[in-house]
């Protein structure tokens, strides 16, 4: 478990294989049970969770590229 984890999330959430997060109203993670952590390689409390989608972005695309072409819109 990542040190990031804040027990407010709940057992259900800390063992959950997705990315759970707590967002603040300002889009600021606040919470989180460590799987996005644990997939970026870095800590992402009080990050704003836009910048972090926006810093991935480009390695998911090529991925989703490659991956599932019906993704992408004609």
């Amino acid at each position: 478990m990542s040190e990031t984890v804040i027990p407010h999330l709940g057992p259900c959430f800390a063992a959950f294989p997705g990315a759970v997060m707590h967002l603040s109203p300002g889009g600021r993670v606040m919470e989180s049970n460590g799987q996005l952590e644990r997939e970026l390689g870095k800590a992402i409390i009080g990050e704003r969770f836009s910048e972090i989608i926006d810093a991935v972005q480009p390695r998911y695309a090529k991925y989703t590229l490659e991956t599932m072409p019906y993704m992408v819109p004609d």
